[in-house]
């Protein structure tokens, strides 16, 4: 059965009102989010305030508490950023972000997607170039901190594949790769210190960074360009020994002792989830 939604009746000294809801939910949202105080006229008649607020304090409550809360979700989401701009600059841009963008969903933490288009086109970028760079990384580690833990390869595949020609290697699903303009891993390193007087490190230079997820804790390895490349190949199917042939033409300095550093550092680190021998 299908039924028209149940209007809204609110008792006020006007007199009884009916309110569609979804026309009151959205009175409601513009008063205490689109308008920097009061409320709307049409949502003063429905408002009952509590004791000795007023309807426009009683409509300041609820503003107050949502900007802080997403405030408070941004913050947890843009640690670097925020350690960056200090509580004024960061609370100003996220007032901003929050006027302009509407949470929707119920998980706060998942509020905050689109922070760095928005700062884009603020006028911080300006000053800090590396800005929104620095906001899409800690997004995409705010997502892979929620993400599913892939397996890692046990001792016996690793001995395996070690007598094998040549191997597939699968690069697990909680790891990303980055290329970025800024040296942006070394401001994000910054987001907890303690000293404020601490300068922000020369940050002009591009980075190559492998970003994975390792018993719940997230990790941030700067690679090489040549070690970079092989675990790209690798993460679009290659197999071991066509990453390392490919790679090795465009990078013709690369040798045997560095790639076998970076793959006992990619075992090491979980980044590879199977491996299988091939021939």
């Amino acid at each position: 059965m299908r039924t028209a939604p149940s209007p809204v009746r609110a008792s006020s000294a006007c007199g009884d009102l009916v309110v569609d809801l979804e026309q009151l939910q959205r009175c409601f949202y513009d008063s205490a989010v689109e308008m920097d105080q009061g409320c709307d006229d049409a949502l003063r008649p429905s408002i009952v305030p509590g004791g000795k607020l007023t309807v426009d304090g009683a409509i300041d409550v609820y503003r107050g508490g949502y900007y802080a809360r997403l405030t408070e979700a941004l913050g947890a989401a843009y640690e670097a950023v925020w350690r960056v701009l200090g509580d004024e600059g960061f609370f100003d841009l996220c007032r901003g972000f929050i006027k302009s963008t509407r949470s929707r969903s119920y998980n706060l933490s998942d509020y905050g997607e689109g922070f760095a288009a928005f700062l884009e086109e603020h006028e911080y970028a300006a000053e800090f170039p590396f800005l929104p760079e620095l906001a899409e990384f800690e997004w995409i580690l705010n997502g892979l901190f929620h993400a599913y833990e892939h397996s890692h390869v046990g001792r016996e595949e690793l001995e395996v594949v070690s007598q094998a020609d040549d191997a597939r290697l699968v690069v697990g699903s909680a790891v990303v790769l980055l290329e970025t303009r800024y040296s942006i891993s070394k401001i994000w390193e910054l987001r907890k210190s303690d000293d404020k007087r601490c300068r922000l490190p020369s940050w002009n230079e591009p980075e190559h960074l492998l970003v994975y997820k390792l018993e719940g804790q997230m990790f941030v390895k700067p690679l090489s360009p040549a070690n970079f490349e092989i675990v790209y190949r690798l993460q679009q199917g290659d197999s071991l020994q066509t990453a390392i042939a490919c790679v090795g033409q465009q990078f013709p300095d690369l040798d045997e002792n560095g790639i076998g550093l970076l793959f006992h550092d990619l075992f090491g680190a979980g980044v590879i989830s199977s491996a299988r021998p091939i021939g």
